[in-house]
């Protein structure tokens, strides 16, 4: 197993924690949205997709069934963002000569 495979693995089972040192960051790529966290005590960011009922309603902005105002309320009322984002699967990490690379299931591709 590769070294990001590890760490992405880690990541995943909380053996590894995502630094409070920097504010995480956000992504948008292809109408997907991703918020990326470094990993403690390296140099590798890690993103994280939207929660599905946060796209879904996003879906719902960008097809005009719903307002920016109900979105924004909807958002607003979630608890943080681990109620936005899901920290149970990194979908990429980002290498500093190739960008951001997505994964799969199996891990990193």
């Amino acid at each position: 197993m590769s070294k990001i495979n590890v760490i992405i693995a880690e990541v995943e089972s909380g053996k590894r924690n995502l630094s409070e040192e920097m504010a995480p960051l956000y992504h948008e790529q292809d109408g997907e949205y991703y918020i990326v966290h470094n990993v403690e005590g390296t140099d590798i960011d890690v993103y994280f997709p939207e929660q599905d009922h946060v796209k879904d309603m996003r879906n719902k902005f960008e097809q005009g069934e719903i307002t920016d105002e109900e979105l924004s309320d909807y958002i607003g009322e979630m608890n943080g963002l681990d109620d936005m984002y899901d920290y149970d699967v990194v979908v990429a990490y980002e290498d500093a000569e190739k960008g951001v690379i997505f994964v799969n299931a199996e891990g990193a591709v």
